[in-house]
């Protein structure tokens, strides 16, 4: 199922909708999707696979989901999720790798964080401040990676 699938399931289900301030919206992260609020407070992250079957499931059954249901991941059926980027971090099977990039004008290093890649398009990093972002990798030309 596609991205605009899953958003067309979110809204089927009473999930989304134009302006509304608690829609739920959805974005693609490598091979999960990560579900937010508007506040970007509340976040629920979920294999891609398992995100499009149940919520395909839920709105054949019943229509609707619960908010709260929504966000306590019960309509995973037991199937893994994360509560946010920290908890996918800690996992991710990989380990990660130190990210530093070179010092202008000299031939030192500068630590900004660790790294570990999701797929061949997309890192999800930890900043030395324990901050995390999905960077696609056409932005780590500069990177330089640790072992």
């Amino acid at each position: 199922m596609s991205l605009d699938r899953i958003l067309q399931q979110l809204s089927r289900l009473k999930l989304s909708s134009p302006g509304d301030e608690l829609s739920i919206g959805a974005i693609k992260a490598g091979p999960y999707i990560v579900f937010g609020d508007a506040t970007g407070e509340t976040v629920l992250i979920v294999e891609h696979d398992h995100a499009s079957r149940m919520l395909s499931t839920a709105a054949r059954s019943n229509g609707q989901i619960p908010r709260d249901f929504f966000w306590s991941g019960k309509w995973l059926e037991g199937l893994p999720f994360y509560r946010g980027f920290e908890n996918l971090w800690e996992a991710l099977p990989r380990e990660p790798r130190d990210v530093s990039v070179a010092v202008p004008r000299s031939s030192e290093r500068m630590s900004i964080g660790r790294a570990k890649k999701l797929d061949k398009d997309l890192w999800l990093f930890e900043s030395e401040n324990g901050e995390y972002a999905l960077v696609p990798s056409k932005e780590t030309a500069r990177w330089i990676l640790g072992e």
